[in-house]
């Protein structure tokens, strides 16, 4: 095993020198099939390195099949003259049992929502005139190619303007080639778990966060490990650098619920983490434009050096929920293997469809739309504030928001907030408990309200409604139960 030298006055980093060096090595005979590699402690000495820079060299020749093993137990050359030592038994995967435990009330968007619900956007003001005469324009000149199956990967003028588009508003580094059209934000998240993860493995999550996501984990066998957001959004699994996740999921331009930004701090600590032990990030950016104060936060995608982030974009937040078109961008060392996954999950939307939100871009309508939309979500959301301050006061304390399409009310000390929640339902209000989206980060009990989806007229009759509920002026004792009390 000598022979290995590292310069330091190279601009490669060390790791990639040494990785070439084992490559070319491997390539050449020199580390036959089944030889066991020196300790990653013992090749760092030898070469006066550290061990980081030696296992990240072993671990990326072990992602492409040059080697076998793993850093605690070694690695080695692979082929036939090395029989692997089975590993551990992992315990069972039961699908069916994982359904069981999983509520489908809650997966379930409703066709027509309540007024107050969360996470739903206008979908009376979309042009939709516009829209249909794009889509007459696009059957007129293209309808033999759009009726016959498109590529796996998306119909390839919309997987363009998407590129240019996201590298123009978003920040992401991307081409055309990266972009994976999906059908539904659901799908695009699926096919990230199939490619990524394997049963049993690791996944860490936003906690609070969405519940369909967890679901979705929990379907694939994953553990999930909740990941804690303050003020700052999520913090890194920085105790966890031994055993890391395979995959964090996170929401970094408006997190949902609580709606924070991803802090600078957080974002570097976050792709150093992701860097240092080859865990992969998953970017929620589906809400990402919606943007009430300044410029949106840049995606964390375009900040990423080294390939660990993938991206998911959608339509249904900015656009209307049932045209279930979205995204993935890719690293290019996975699009392979996702293109594969792909083929194998099949379901594509609409080539129609595809064709008509390419022009819809291109010609500049989804710039228009989401600029006109985020002035009316931002007075509607001043609507919101004001009637919960003006109607709620002894009840929530409102959170100012800046993005996202909800917005959290924080309970007044000693409020329940079941019977909060219960008082909603009976003003036909949709006021989702902060806690249903996950228990372990509140500090505080809350309530999460939507604004986007309602006039402003229709939401201060809801919050009048919602308030004259809570004072049960039909029920004598409710403020005592509301607080806590026992009747006196």
């Amino acid at each position: 095993m000598g022979g290995f030298s590292i310069s330091r006055d190279s601009d490669v980093p060390l790791y990639r020198q040494l990785e070439t060096s084992l490559r070319d090595a491997l390539a050449a005979g020199a580390i036959p099939p089944g030889e066991r590699l020196p300790a990653i402690q013992e090749m760092a000495v030898e070469l006066h390195v550290s061990r980081n820079t030696v296992r990240r060299a072993f671990q990326n020749l072990a992602a492409d099949g040059l080697l076998e093993g793993s850093a605690a137990s070694g690695f080695r050359a692979r082929g036939p003259a090395h029989s692997p030592t089975p590993s551990p038994r992992q315990p069972e995967f039961n699908r069916p049992a994982v359904l069981e435990e999983i509520e489908l009330g809650r997966l379930r968007a409703p066709a027509y929502p309540q007024p107050l619900q969360p996470d739903f956007p206008d979908i009376e003001e979309f042009p939709l005139k516009c829209w249909e005469s794009l889509r007459a324009q696009v059957l007129k000149q293209s309808a033999p190619d759009l009726l016959r199956h498109v590529e796996a990967a998306g119909y390839l003028p919309l997987r363009e303007a998407i590129a240019v588009r996201l590298r123009e508003t978003r920040g992401v580094n991307c081409t055309a080639k990266q972009v994976i059209v999906c059908a539904g934000a659901q799908q695009a998240l699926h096919l990230a778990i199939q490619t990524l993860l394997s049963p049993g493995g690791l996944v860490g999550m936003e906690e609070p966060g969405r519940y369909a996501v967890k679901a979705a984990f929990l379907h694939a066998g994953a553990r999930v490990l909740p990941l804690l957001v303050d003020e700052e959004g999520m913090i890194a699994p920085e105790a966890r650098r031994q055993n890391p996740p395979v995959l964090m999921y996170v929401t970094p331009a408006n997190q949902f619920p609580l709606g924070v930004k991803l802090s600078n701090a957080r974002r570097s600590s976050l792709l150093e983490f992701a860097r240092d032990t080859f865990t992969w990030i998953l970017e929620d950016d589906s809400g990402g434009e919606l943007c009430y104060s300044g410029q949106p936060a840049s995606s964390l995608q375009g900040a990423d050096g080294h390939g660990r982030v993938v991206y998911l974009g959608a339509t249904g937040k900015t656009l209307f929920p049932s045209l279930e078109i979205a995204y993935l961008v890719v690293p290019p060392a996975l699009l392979e293997n996702f293109l594969k996954t792909k083929e194998l999950l099949g379901a594509q939307p609409c080539a129609i469809d595809q064709a008509t939100l390419a022009q819809f871009i291109l010609e500049g309508h989804l710039e228009a739309h989401v600029r006109r939309m985020n002035t009316l979500y931002y007075q509607r959301l001043q609507a919101l504030a004001q009637s919960v301050d003006a109607e709620l006061n002894e009840f929530i304390d409102p959170e100012q928001a800046d993005g996202g399409l909800q917005a959290v009310g924080w309970l007044k000390r000693g409020i329940d907030e079941q019977a909060v929640v219960q008082s909603a339902s009976g003003a036909q209000v949709d006021v989702r408990p902060l806690s249903s989206f996950g228990r372990t980060a509140l500090l505080r009990p809350g309530v999460v309200f939507g604004f986007a989806g309602s006039s402003e007229k229709q939401i201060a009759a809801a919050v009048k409604r919602f308030a004259r509920t809570l004072r049960g002026a039909a029920r004598p004792n409710f403020l005592q139960r509301l607080v806590g009390r026992p009747q006196q």
